[in-house]
């Protein structure tokens, strides 16, 4: 047949997004005895400092690097508006690309989502965090209140 055969159009990626996915994990060497000792003595002192991310932009987390959208869904490819220093969509605010913290939670708008490679007893130091505060808060308050009533009682 000498007719032309129509040829699909050709498909355009956004500008910004990744060509190619990074992979979920990257295998590692397991983790001897003692480097779990050493995790185990560094998450009891500050639980707080041991979430970050790496040069690429991967969680580290008990020796495994997880390309991990801060949606906290593994199958997400990325949800967020292309990232202005990487170019990456797993990004919220602040540049996954040597982060010194991790995203702890999010809110999907069915709930809270928390992260599957932060430990539970991490979320019990954070409550316990916000627990302490709220008491300390309240206790500035209480004093505050009682010093300005002693002030006006004082006037009269």
């Amino acid at each position: 047949d000498p007719r032309p055969q129509p040829q699909e159009p050709e498909v355009r990626r956004p500008r910004g997004r990744p060509k190619r996915l990074p992979p979920v994990f990257k295998k590692q060497e397991p983790p001897r005895d003692s480097d779990v000792e050493v995790l185990a003595h560094r998450l009891s002192k500050n639980p707080f400092q041991n979430f970050e991310h790496d040069e690429e932009g991967l969680l580290l987390s008990c020796g495994l690097k997880v390309a991990l959208c801060d949606c906290q869904n593994h199958a997400c490819p990325g949800c967020y508006w292309t990232c202005a220093n990487c170019g990456g969509r797993k990004c919220t605010a602040i540049c996954q690309k040597g982060r010194k913290f991790a995203v702890c939670s999010s809110d999907d708008g069915s709930g809270i989502v928390k992260n599957p490679y932060i430990p539970e007893s991490y979320y019990e130091e954070i409550e316990k965090e916000k627990e302490k505060k709220k008491i300390e808060e309240e206790t500035i308050k209480i004093e505050d209140d009682s010093s300005s009533e002693s002030n006006n009682n004082g006037e009269k």
